[in-house]
């Protein structure tokens, strides 16, 4: 005979259209769960949650590409720029242990800082995590041989502020280089040529660095601080336009057909289905607990609600996403987002189906955890663009994890976390048929 559920009353907490169930902080006694047989040991809500938590979640393979020369290209440049700063401080008397001109360290200091992170990009290899290491040692560096060479005389601020608008120029004209040649198979490039656009995204609509920064009027009123913000500003920027042409070449191959126009095709049915959910859930909701209901089922209908509404962001910037250099961020984002409606829609369904006027059957917490990690480990062993698509579910998983390690076994609480690892397993189950679509629609 199956266990009775646990009755929990209902707590008023926090608002928030996305977390409506967020407000559970309040720790019910724990219930004893009913036995088959006299040897059975009964089970808490609080251990039943721990449990599911406890299972583990499989790790999703990365799915963009760092190439080599790609990776030797980071560790070039940081090592070029440490040589400069070594010239310079063999060039002067300044003591790189003693030094207090500079705001994060000392030169010594920095310079040790670099050869430690040179060595664990070095040990990670080619990956985002090493691009990223190498990029913001890159900063700090360029900081200090800025300050250095104002402090030497050797700074000329016009010509670096020349530089740093020869750069922005470069980086205006890369969308120019996107004709979306897709190297073959699509589906294994897809993801590194949506990390080149939104790389490029970044640096173009991003408010670093800002031309007002790097606009003097004369040299002499510049302090060795200044210097090295331009120096820094000029090296981010040639670091992250090298990143994008190195990710773009990467990902295309100049011999392949061009596959904008399927490109465009596929963001049209995007914008039908987006515009579709639009009509139901586009009203941004306030966010108040009122307008989500006063009771666990309303506020469950509210998560749906509120993900629902994120359409108008993508309904208002389709245009924008039909331009060379935005087109892979639209049909990633989009489909992204869709996983997360469809995943949380079909969530919704399921948790209110177990929800009763005051209790839920937290026992099903663990099989939906069960579930969600089985549905992530098809995925995780996929393509590289299924497994772009399964860091949704992933993501999913992890929140959900980490509300149910609380031990919060009241009725909003054990929903909410149920919720959480139905909404991952629907987005894992998903993904492979999402993938299927794009690199069809591609010709892959």
């Amino acid at each position: 005979m199956p266990a009775p559920s646990t009755r929990r009353r209902f707590l008023t907490g926090a608002a928030g259209a996305l977390a409506v169930l967020a407000g559970c902080n309040e720790q019910s006694s724990p219930s004893r769960r009913g036995t088959v047989t006299p040897v059975d040991v009964p089970r808490t809500d609080e251990e039943l949650l721990q449990e599911a938590a406890n299972i583990d979640v499989p790790s999703v393979p990365k799915a963009v590409i760092v190439s080599e020369s790609h990776l030797q290209a980071a560790i070039d440049h940081i090592e070029s720029v440490r040589s400069t700063v070594k010239s310079v401080l063999a060039d002067s008397d300044i003591e790189p242990e003693n030094y207090d001109g500079i705001r994060y360290g000392t030169p010594k200091s920095i310079l040790d800082d670099t050869e430690q992170r040179l060595e664990d990009v070095r040990e990670l290899g080619r990956t985002e995590q090493a691009l990223s290491i190498a990029s913001n040692t890159l900063r700090e560096l360029s900081r200090l041989l800025g300050v250095l060479q104002a402090e030497t005389g050797a700074a000329d601020g016009e010509s670096l502020r020349k530089e740093i608008e020869a750069e922005r120029d470069a980086i205006d004209a890369l969308p120019s280089q996107f004709d979306y040649r897709v190297a073959t198979p699509v589906e294994r490039y897809l993801p590194t040529l949506y990390t080149a656009e939104s790389k490029l995204e970044n640096l173009t609509q991003g408010p670093f660095p800002a031309r007002a920064e790097t606009e003097e009027a004369d040299d002499e009123t510049v302090p060795p601080s200044r210097i090295g913000e331009l120096r820094l500003h000029l090296e981010h920027l040639r670091r992250q336009r090298d990143d994008v042409e190195r990710f773009h070449a990467t990902a295309t191959d100049e011999s392949a057909p061009p596959v904008r126009d399927g490109i465009d095709d596929a963001l049209t049915q995007l914008e039908a289905e987006v515009r579709q959910i639009a009509e139901e859930y586009g009203a941004e909701p306030s966010g108040q607990r009122e307008d989500l209901g006063e009771t666990a089922e309303g506020r469950i209908r509210g998560v749906r609600r509120s993900v629902g509404a994120r359409s108008r962001r993508w309904t208002e910037g389709f245009e924008e996403f039909r331009q060379d250099g935005r087109r892979m961020v639209g049909l990633l984002e989009v489909t992204e987002w869709l996983l997360l409606f469809e995943g949380v829609d079909a969530a919704v369904d399921r948790t209110l189906t177990r929800l009763g006027p005051d209790d839920f059957p937290t026992e099903s917490v663990v099989t939906e955890k069960r579930r969600a990690v089985e549905a992530l480990e098809a995925v995780a062993d996929g393509t590289a663009l299924q497994r772009r698509f399964a860091e949704r579910s992933h993501g999913l998983l992890r929140s959900a994890d980490s509300r149910a390690e609380r031990g919060i076994g009241n009725t909003e609480e054990v929903a909410f976390v149920h919720l959480l690892y139905v909404s991952a397993k629907e987005c894992a189950n998903r993904a492979a048929a999402r993938s299927e679509t794009v690199s069809e629609a591609l010709g892959g």
